[in-house]
């Protein structure tokens, strides 16, 4: 393998080539208008149609769409968790169809949904994390103490997570996602349902994550204002296809040329 192309694996976060998804229908389905959904074709259901791009490592990278998108089925199948039914793709240099395993260990995931035990106290929730990667409980307890610091939450560590607020929650999600360092944190609507100070506190320790600790973000989101605040990057995924690419000062622009709207 080539100097160039070892570099070029290094510095790209996230390289896709006509990725598509399909799954079979049991039978056609319609839409609420009661037109059929354009990505059915007979009894075929294209939930990602032929996605091209190429995003390079560092940064923050805004992933558009709603409901029904295709975020999710993108999410799964960047990560190896499901396969692609054609095309080819890395993240951080490894292969998904093959080797999605080193993908996950190199990740942080920080879902919308509710993960948290309400039972446990924002300490041990965190170290169990760790404990599930794979990490030593003695380290895997240093590291939480560090992530929780970082995230704002070091005097709240020892509190029931079933006393904690939307806010306090999302930032003990986010301490999960980082406790073993990850190169890449994909984080799920981070900022829904927060207030504006924890909204502001949220997008800024993000924002601190790439420029201090040199890692890359991937944010799902549907609240524009943050995107462009945020990422210096966007894709906007409509209906299985990538609708719109580019940079986060032009969102707007390529929302309304895509006849996109989150």
């Amino acid at each position: 393998m080539s100097c160039d192309i070892i570099h070029d694996l290094i510095t790209t976060l996230l390289q896709l080539s006509a990725i598509t998804k399909t799954f079979r229908l049991a039978k056609r389905r319609k839409t609420n208008a009661g037109a059929i959904d354009p990505r059915e074709r007979g009894r075929t259901f294209y939930a990602l149609d032929g996605i091209d791009l190429k995003i390079p490592s560092g940064g923050v990278l805004g992933l558009l769409g709603q409901n029904g998108a295709g975020k999710s089925t993108f999410l799964k199948t960047i990560l190896g968790l499901i396969q692609a039914t054609s095309g080819e793709g890395t993240v951080l240099g490894y292969d998904i169809r093959t080797q999605g395993v080193e993908i996950r260990q190199r990740i942080g995931y920080m879902p919308e949904y509710d993960a948290l035990n309400p039972d446990m106290d924002a300490i041990h929730q965190v170290r169990y994390s760790g404990e599930l990667l794979g990490m030593n409980p003695v380290v895997a307890m240093n590291r939480a103490h560090e992530a929780l610091q970082f995230v704002g939450m070091g005097e709240q560590r020892y509190r029931e997570i079933s006393s904690f607020s939307t806010g306090m929650k999302q930032a003990t999600k986010l301490a999960c996602a980082i406790i073993h360092d990850p190169d890449l944190l994909i984080a799920d609507e981070p900022s829904n349902g927060l207030d504006a100070k924890a909204r502001e506190f949220m997008i800024s320790t993000l924002n601190t994550m790439v420029n201090d600790g040199n890692r890359s973000v991937l944010m799902a989101s549907h609240l524009m204002d943050d995107v462009e605040q945020v990422c210096e990057n966007i894709l906007l995924l409509h209906k299985g296809k990538l609708a719109a690419q580019g940079k986060s000062r032009t969102s707007r622009r390529l929302t309304e040329r895509s006849k996109f709207t989150c």
